[in-house]
């Protein structure tokens, strides 16, 4: 049986990465591509184009995955229909359900794997892709290394608005506004630039008007620190794209919006789709399964590739259109993250039973 399982692991796997080579290579011209119009630009040549495509390769890899493993998995498991070996194993004495379940755990390991890199490769080198792209195209400009323009924070009864963050996470431009329990402004503050140093922010060339209900006074300081509870790292996540954060950098984000008594949506369902995302690869594969044994048993390999590459679609377009349909209902962001996988799983258990019967 140990010789069955390498066999139907081996197939499988080789199927899969054809396809993911063939996916990475489509999408890295795609990327290139899209580069171009950047090119020439202070010192961001084709070398710097080159590795900044390269950079965010594993981001793209672990968000095509899904349809990339069903198609491999409709590939590799047509090989073996193709050559009877299906059959023969049904023959051998294996029944339909222990061939999934030997499958099963080949995708299981794959599926792990992938979590991995996109969980602790795949955020920060995208990260980093897009510092060293912004770094050579502001070379030669006054603002390099800036990474984020305008930015408005809320924290408790504050609002913070920052002008420019560069990539040493030094503030510009920092605006205060600070509200009481009324949600009336008791205080406007201004400063020039600004640093996370010992806990606490650091503020420089400081201009504020206090208010009242008696007077107003205004005040300045070359220096001084401003309790905001906002840690460089969710300031850095802030204004990073919420695809692209780990799950880990999600759920500080998250906590940070809890304690500030502040709600976002988009984070919330980029956080439920992270933890979605290895049992959506794995309803997609898994799906492959009942079509080779079912209706795509004796068809072609084009067929199959078009089947496959179909349902990927399909999937794809339901996790799209769910999202902001969840968002402009109101619903809970659970829903908007489960629901692809709960239908196309559930479609795929119907197909296992009816191929089991």
């Amino acid at each position: 049986m140990k010789i069955i399982d390498r066999y139907l692991a081996t197939t499988i796997l080789h199927s899969i990465g054809i396809v993911l080579f063939a996916a990475v290579g489509l999408e890295f011209f795609i990327l290139m591509v899209a580069e171009l119009r950047d090119i020439g630009q202070c010192t961001y040549g084709v070398t710097q184009a080159l590795v900044f495509v390269l950079l965010n390769l594993p981001e793209q890899l672990y968000q095509i995955f899904p349809m990339a493993g069903l198609i491999g998995m409709l590939m590799g498991l047509g090989v073996l229909a193709n050559h009877s070996e299906l059959i023969v194993l049904r023959q051998a004495g294996l029944s339909f359900l222990a061939i999934t379940w030997r499958t099963f755990k080949t995708l299981i390991c794959l599926v792990v794997l992938l979590a991995l890199m996109g969980e602790l490769i795949a955020p920060k080198a995208t990260f980093y892709a897009n510092q060293y792209k912004n770094d050579h195209i502001h070379s030669n400009t006054h603002d390099i290394g800036n990474y984020s323009d305008d930015v408005w924070i809320k924290d408790q009864q504050n609002y913070l608005h920052i002008g420019q963050i560069d990539q040493q996470q030094i503030l510009h431009h920092i605006s205060w506004y600070a509200f009481n329990d009324q949600q009336q402004l008791n205080q406007f503050s201004t400063a020039e630039t600004g640093q996370y140093q010992n806990g606490a922010w650091q503020v420089n060339n400081v201009h504020g008007t206090r208010i009242n209900l008696k007077h107003i006074t205004t005040f300045s300081a070359k220096q001084a620190t401003w309790p905001f509870n906002l840690k460089p790292e969710v300031l850095r996540n802030s204004v990073q794209k919420p695809s692209s954060l780990s799950l880990r950098e999600l759920n500080a984000s998250l906590r940070f919006h809890q304690k500030a008594k502040t709600t976002n949506e988009p984070l919330q369902l980029a956080f439920w789709k992270r933890i979605f995302q290895p049992l959506a690869s794995l309803v997609m594969m898994l799906l492959a399964i009942p079509f080779i044994f079912g209706p795509l048993r004796s068809v072609s390999q084009s067929l199959r590739l078009v089947t496959g590459i179909a349902a990927g679609f399909s999937f794809y377009y339901c996790n799209q259109l769910l999202s902001p349909v969840v968002l402009l209902l109101q619903l809970p962001a659970f829903l908007g993250a489960s629901l692809p996988c709960l239908l196309f799983g559930l479609l795929g258990l119907f197909m296992l039973m009816h191929q089991k019967r």
